[in-house]
């Protein structure tokens, strides 16, 4: 609560104690200074709220450039143009597609990024 509404609600009660004859019910009174109370309590709120906010929304982040990484490997994966056979393959006396070149090491390069 603020410095000012303390000074307000002493005052009041004070004020009150010598004529009852104001102008406002006191439970009027006490109602604004409740509700001035409970804009501070919102305020804590909304402050916990933001900081939490903020971490979801790193780690949202995180999770986005994870699923962009994964894709972009199954991509590859997916392209029948990795399956030509292109890449000599002196052992085999033959070629290899890159999928077969690659021997699943573009995936296990993303998945390493989990650990």
């Amino acid at each position: 609560m603020s410095e000012r509404l303390e000074e307000i609600k002493k005052g009041f009660y004070f004020w009150l104690g010598e004529d009852e004859s104001i102008g406002i019910l006191p439970e009027d009174i006490e109602w604004l200074i409740e509700q001035a109370e409970r804009v501070g309590e919102l305020e804590e709120e909304v402050q916990d709220i933001s900081v939490w906010n903020h971490g979801h929304r790193c780690h949202i982040h995180k999770l986005k450039q994870q699923n962009e990484r994964y894709r972009e490997a199954l991509e590859f994966y997916a392209n029948r143009d990795n399956y030509k056979l292109e890449h000599f393959d002196p052992n085999l006396e033959g070629y290899m597609s890159t999928v077969d070149y690659d021997e699943g090491q573009k995936a296990r390069k993303e998945l390493e990024g989990e650990e």
